[in-house]
């Protein structure tokens, strides 16, 4: 049976422990689910397991707690989390949390930091969409996910629904001549 790899929830917490972002998703059947009300409770737990890890400020940790596995990271006054059941891959939750702290920081100017977060809420929660959906794990690539949550193309230049008639056609014109050469 394959295994398609799930995250629980993305948490943003500031250095009180206090919740700045959450995004919490349901899993199949058979799977960890948060209750309404037990996040909080859950996040409380996360946070006074980990607010005193000094090394997630350099370079990301992993905990359990009520058999899941949270990756995070603190920066500033601001800690990040990935959370997935206990059996999925810390390397590859890792990997979306890396994905998500490189985003954020191209997307706040260098500065994660829970006053930018709040101030700039639209754009985190974009992020964190552009990153999971529904628990699925769309895209790790930080500049990736920057450019979408701005409306720019993958490669950062403008989307063709931002440019004129003229200039779609030559966009399209030298790419069908760089395919054929």
């Amino acid at each position: 049976m394959e295994h398609t790899p799930r995250v629980l929830a993305v948490i943003i917490m500031d250095a009180d422990g206090n919740r700045l972002v959450a995004k919490y998703y349901p899993v199949a059947a058979g799977g960890r689910t948060f209750q309404a009300g037990g996040e909080t409770a859950y996040e409380k737990k996360l946070f006074r397991k980990t607010k005193h890890n000094h090394a997630a400020a350099v370079d990301s940790d992993a905990v359990m707690l009520d058999g899941c596995v949270a990756i995070f990271r603190a920066r500033g006054d601001t800690f990040l989390y990935v959370v997935g059941a206990g059996h999925e891959n810390e390397l590859l939750l890792d990997t979306v949390l890396e994905g998500l702290f490189v985003a954020l920081t191209i997307l706040l100017d260098g500065s994660i930091e829970s006053r930018y977060v709040l101030s700039n809420l639209d754009i985190v929660m974009l992020a964190v969409d552009e990153l999971v959906d529904q628990g699925k794990i769309l895209e790790v690539e930080p500049k990736t996910i920057a450019n979408r949550v701005l409306m720019r193309g993958v490669d950062g230049t403008t989307t063709i629904t931002d440019m004129s008639i003229q200039d779609a056609m030559k966009v399209a014109q030298e790419q069908l001549i760089k395919s054929m050469s």
